[in-house]
């Protein structure tokens, strides 16, 4: 069995200090929503700047995806071998320099590469979150790790709404991209004056053996269409329900913003129940809630 060296720095014994990182961390997080949650409602608006029909646009959500998954394959060896807080601060600040620029680009080409930068610095960002608050925490990170994504959960429905308040003030999304990555700065100062976190050591190097080969390839596939579902729900429902005339700009904008706070609160929820249903019979109730709510989708567009 794995021993873990528990050992970490003496500033970490301090209760206070890692409260106030656990609460960096979940502002951060904040931001990584709004991030994630700011394409979709822009969606047609950067159809416009760049001049690109709306299947041409649609690769923004590709380069995104994308860029995430690669931060995800390199986050990992970043964290082992570099202090965590600098790394987070330098993907902050990638953040808001990409949600600068993203309403001054006119080149689609230039837009996907900037769209994949934000998708690869944030994706970096939400390793570095989840990993540094169990080196915090260890044994008892639980309760903080449901805190941190559920701030995630707070960023995604903040962001539609303040991009349909402030389109509608200045009739343009360069204020509410800029306002997005303004609230980052902040941030990027607070966080770059708290110690890094030690780094918590497996002294047993031994791979993980793995007793359910089919299990587990189960449960990937299962996460793959799960986020796949997620985000593409979340980055099209805006357009969707535009196209469709179910709502104009400003409803879609909010109709945006109550998926992803149906899906924050139905996480948050699923910590209780989780705790008296055997999991089997809370993923068959998922599979089939969800299947009755795409139903009612396709119901009513016909």
């Amino acid at each position: 069995m794995a021993v873990i060296d528990t050992k970490v720095h003496p500033s970490w014994t301090s209760v206070s200090r890692k409260l106030i990182t656990t609460a960096a961390y979940y502002a951060a997080f904040i931001g990584l929503g709004l991030g994630v949650a700011a394409i979709g409602p822009t969606l047609p608006d950067l159809a416009r700047h760049t001049r690109a029909h709306l299947d041409e646009i649609s690769f923004l959500f590709t380069a995104h995806s994308t860029g995430y998954l690669l931060g995800c394959l390199l986050a990992g060896h970043i964290y082992d071998r570099v202090r965590g807080h600098p790394v987070m601060v330098l993907m902050l600040i990638a953040m808001a320099a990409t949600m600068f620029l993203v309403p001054l680009i006119s080149l689609l080409w230039l837009l996907t590469l900037v769209i994949f930068l934000l998708g690869l610095s944030g994706s970096i960002l939400d390793v570095g979150g989840n990993t540094l608050l169990v080196w915090i925490h260890q044994d008892k990170v639980g309760p903080y790790m449901n805190g941190l994504h559920a701030f995630f959960g707070v960023g995604t429905v903040i962001a539609p709404i303040v991009i349909a308040l402030l389109v509608q003030l200045s009739g343009d999304i360069l204020w509410a991209y800029w306002a997005l990555a303004l609230y980052l700065l902040p941030i990027v100062v607070w966080l770059a004056r708290l110690p890094s976190p030690a780094h918590v050591q497996n002294r047993d190097n031994a791979p993980a053996r793995i007793s359910d080969y089919p299990l587990v390839a189960l449960i990937v596939l299962l996460f793959i269409l799960y986020v796949g579902t997620e985000f593409a729900m979340g980055g099209w429902l805006y357009s969707y329900a535009v196209a469709m005339k179910l709502a104009d700009t400003v409803s879609a904008a909010y109709l945006t913003s109550v998926f992803w706070g149906a899906f924050t609160f139905a996480r948050l929820l699923g910590v209780p129940i989780s705790m008296h249903i055997r999991p089997r019979y809370i993923l068959l109730g998922d599979f089939a809630t969800a299947m009755l709510g795409v139903a009612l989708i396709l119901i009513w567009s016909g």
